[in-house]
């Protein structure tokens, strides 16, 4: 089993966005405990 990572603190939503350009959210979270989720006025 792979150890998930912290999530850094942002200061800024421009520093978050490089940070997630540049990693998987997998080594994050695990994806298999998520929620399904409908938005239908997408």
């Amino acid at each position: 089993m792979n150890k998930i990572k912290e999530i850094p603190v942002f200061k800024t939503e421009d520093e978050a966005s490089e940070f997630w350009a540049e990693n998987d959210s997998t080594e994050f979270m695990d994806w298999k405990k998520s929620d399904k989720v409908v938005l239908p006025k997408l």
